[in-house]
C-alpha cells in the first residue's frame, strides 16, 4: 500500500499487485469529499437501501465512507428458534386444552389454572418477541474520516454493552481481509468471543479483521469486505494526513 500527497489538498492512494482494488486506477482521496477511481469503493445511495426506506436504521451521514447493512439470514437460527418455541406451545397448549376445557388434569401434581394460563401467555409473548427481535437484527458497519462503528441493531448499548462498538482510527493498528470459518472458528454467528478474538457476523464466511494497538483483535463480518477494507485505508490516510 502506498499513498502519495498531491496539490491541492488530496491524497494518491493506491496498492500493489494482489490488492482488494478491482483495477489499477488511482483513488484520490480529497480532503473535504472522497471521489474514487476505482470500482471497488462506491457510495451506496441512501434510496438503494430499503432497511433504510422502512426507518429501521439510521441515515448515512455527510461524513460516511462506507455504510452496510446486513441482515441475520441465519436458516439454523430460525430453525432452532421456530422448534423450541414450537414444542415448548405446543405441549402448554395441549395442556391447557385438557385442564381447561376438558377438565382433565394432567399428571400427578398439575399447576392450578391460573398459573397455567399465565405461563403459556408469557412464553407465547416471550415467543413473539424473539421472533421479530430476531427478524429485525441488522449488523450496521460504517467507515467515518475519525472512526469504525459497529452495531447490531436494535439491542441497545445501555442494556447490551457490546451490541456496539467505536473504534478510532488511532487505535487501529492492523486491518486485513479474512476467511473464517464461522462453526469452527466461533460456534455460529453474532456477537461471538474466541480464545483470540472477538466477532460480529451475521453471515457468511468473509470479512475484517481489525488489530489495535492494545493486542485486541475484532472480526467484522461483511457482504461488501474488499470496499470495507478500502474505506478504511482510505479514511486512515485522511486522518493521518489532517493530523498535526
Amino acid at each position: 500500500m502506498w499513498f502519495e500527497e498531491r496539490p491541492e489538498g488530496a491524497i494518491a492512494f493506491g496498492k500493489a499487485q494482489g490488492s482488494t482494488l478491482q483495477d489499477s486506477t488511482i483513488a484520490m482521496v480529497d480532503l473535504n469529499s472522497v471521489s474514487l477511481g476505482s470500482s471497488a469503493l462506491k457510495m451506496k445511495a441512501l434510496s438503494a437501501d430499503p432497511c433504510c426506506r422502512l426507518g429501521m436504521t439510521p441515515p448515512l451521514t455527510p461524513s460516511s465512507l462506507f455504510r452496510e447493512v446486513q441482515p441475520l439470514r441465519s436458516l439454523w437460527l430460525w430453525l432452532v428458534l421456530l422448534v423450541s418455541y414450537g414444542i415448548v406451545l405446543g405441549v402448554l397448549g395441549w395442556i391447557s386444552y385438557h385442564q381447561l376445557l376438558l377438565n382433565q388434569p394432567i399428571g400427578n401434581n398439575p399447576l392450578p389454572n391460573g398459573p397455567l394460563i399465565g405461563l403459556t401467555l408469557a412464553m407465547a409473548v416471550l415467543a413473539l418477541i424473539s421472533i421479530v427481535l430476531v427478524y429485525r437484527l441488522r449488523l450496521i458497519v460504517e467507515v467515518h474520516r475519525d472512526r469504525l462503528w459497529v452495531h447490531f441493531f436494535p439491542l441497545s448499548p445501555w442494556l447490551f454493552p457490546s451490541a456496539q462498538r467505536t473504534f478510532s482510527l488511532a487505535e487501529i493498528r492492523d486491518y486485513q481481509l479474512r476467511t473464517y470459518r464461522p462453526l469452527r472458528d466461533y460456534g455460529g454467528w453474532g456477537m461471538r468471543r474466541s480464545w483470540r478474538d472477538r466477532a460480529y457476523t451475521v453471515s457468511g464466511n468473509q470479512g475484517v479483521q481489525i488489530s489495535l494497538h492494545n493486542s485486541d483483535v475484532f472480526l467484522i463480518g461483511s457482504q461488501r469486505a474488499e470496499e470495507l477494507v478500502d474505506a478504511i485505508a482510505i479514511a486512515i490516510a485522511q486522518h493521518q494526513h489532517e493530523s498535526p
